[in-house]
């Protein structure tokens, strides 16, 4: 039966080196002889190799890409409709929602800040902001200052000046960039020990696994789910699949 099957097989995969049936029985080749033969073959043509692993981990590709989208599709409400989730730019209503998953350690994310802010402000995009710290206790940290900052009703400007640090996040600048939005230090200090924000972020880092995120940044834009940096180009590409809202 072994012999059977590799036989099949081989006719199927490398048709040209079976032949072809006739009236005559022909006497079945034994396996080291079908192994000798495929060996021989990928010798003299190894790109048959790279094809199949192309295609193979296409179909893997593929597979994933299909597996994120029902998932974001069965978690689209805590996605794009959580309360507790900071927002920004326009109204959800009225343009394309992107969900971003971020780090504020996260080298890539700081280098999407400035465009993300960009389209923030011209109105192009509903951003919701999904905390999402994977980079050690200076990233919780910061996390957890930006959502005690959103009490005082100035998130988004606090989310974008610390993007704007670079190396460690210590307390010192977070009150740097506190003090330079005007806000209560003394209150956001205190707000970062409020039970309700670390709910928030293990909320988040519960709903990254659901879907599959496990990078920053990584962004859900439609029902496509996105890891990486994008370059403007990219971005607008991502952006302009999803019909806005009317």
């Amino acid at each position: 039966m072994r012999i059977l099957c590799a036989t099949v097989l081989l006719s199927l995969v490398f048709p040209a080196l079976v032949p072809a049936q006739n009236n005559t029985a022909a006497t079945p080749k034994t396996t080291p002889e079908i192994e000798k033969i495929v060996h021989e073959y990928l010798m003299k043509h190894p790109e048959v190799i790279i094809e199949a692993v192309n295609k193979y981990q296409e179909n893997q590709k593929n597979e994933e890409k299909k597996k994120a989208e029902l998932s974001i599709l069965s978690h689209k409400g805590q996605l794009v409709s959580d309360p507790a989730s900071p927002v920004g730019g326009a109204d959800a209503n009225s343009a394309v929602t992107v969900v971003e998953f971020f780090d504020y350690r996260c080298g890539y994310c700081k280098k999407m800040a400035p465009a993300i802010a960009k389209y923030v402000n011209s109105s192009k995009i509903h951003i919701v902001y999904k905390e999402f710290p994977i980079l050690g206790p200076d990233s919780a940290i910061a996390s957890k200052a930006a959502l005690a900052a959103r009490k005082q009703g100035d998130y988004v400007k606090f989310h974008q000046g610390l993007m704007a640090l670079q190396g460690t996040i210590t307390m010192a600048q977070i009150e740097k960039v506190a003090s330079a939005q005007n806000l209560d230090f003394a209150k956001l200090k205190a707000d970062m020990e409020n039970p309700e924000i670390q709910a928030q972020i293990s909320l988040n880092q519960g709903l990254a696994s659901a879907i599959g995120v496990n990078a920053t940044p990584s962004f859900v834009i439609g029902n496509e789910l996105i890891t990486g940096a994008m370059d403007d180009e990219e971005f607008q590409a991502a952006l302009a699949k999803v019909k806005p809202k009317s």
